[in-house]
């Protein structure tokens, strides 16, 4: 190792040292502002980039005989006006006759006062409606069918968040070959990505020396430093 010896002098060693804090300092650079607000996910802090909204509408429309409703209450009349004339027949006929009758109900829900001033003012969302069908004979309900038309809004609410700069760290090795195919150098990387997005570079290697049908290595340090392009 005298080799190594020779070339890691006291020079040398101050100029590693050097190089070391200099990249040591540019990358504790602390953290550039942002220019969207910085929310918390699950413990992380991201930058915010945008939110949006989108509603979808589920559409219902099926028919359902829900029952047959049964006598609850009587209500008792004192006083019954009969007609001078009546028809027995036509008052058998109508009792034992069936009348159907239709009622439609709209679905409408409430708009809550501090979304009124986005729906220009409007009161109430309608959703659709029930029709209701009641078969009336005997003077009771025969049975009854709802028919439902309506639809429910669903709403999704989306945040998009981006990473927030941080530093990162990657180490490697380069090597080359020269016309004559004879390796040119080896070394070893360790590269900082800062919170700027600079890159820096840190490597030490060994260079062969091919002369005089002997082989002989040298080593050297390196380093440098780069940027990001934008396009």
């Amino acid at each position: 190792m005298s080799w190594l010896s020779k070339n890691l002098d006291l020079k040398t060693i101050i100029l590693i040292m050097l190089f070391v804090g200099i990249v040591v300092w540019w990358t504790s650079a602390p953290t550039p502002p942002t220019n969207g607000e910085i929310i918390n996910i699950d413990g992380t802090d991201y930058e915010l980039v945008g939110n949006s909204t989108d509603t979808v509408f589920i559409y219902i429309n099926r028919i359902d005989s829900v029952y047959i409703p049964t006598h609850i209450e009587h209500i008792r009349v004192d006083t019954v006006i009969l007609p001078v004339i009546v028809d027995s027949l036509q008052i058998i006929k109508s009792y034992f006759s069936t009348n159907r009758y239709y009622d439609t109900i709209p679905i409408a829900v409430e708009i809550p006062d501090n979304i009124k001033a986005t729906t220009d003012s409007i009161a109430y969302f309608g959703m659709g409606y029930i029709v209701i069908r009641d078969d009336i004979s005997q003077n009771r309900n025969m049975g009854r069918q709802l028919t439902w038309n309506y639809r429910f809004p669903i709403i999704y609410n989306t945040t998009f968040v981006k990473d927030l700069p941080k530093r990162e760290y990657f180490i490697g090795f380069t090597t080359g070959i020269n016309s004559n195919f004879e390796i040119t150098h080896i070394s070893s990387n360790f590269y900082i990505k800062n919170k700027k997005f600079q890159l820096y570079n840190f490597s030490v290697g060994l260079v062969p020396n091919y002369s005089n049908n002997s082989l002989g290595i040298s080593p050297y340090i390196g380093g440098g430093v780069a940027w990001k392009l934008n396009f």
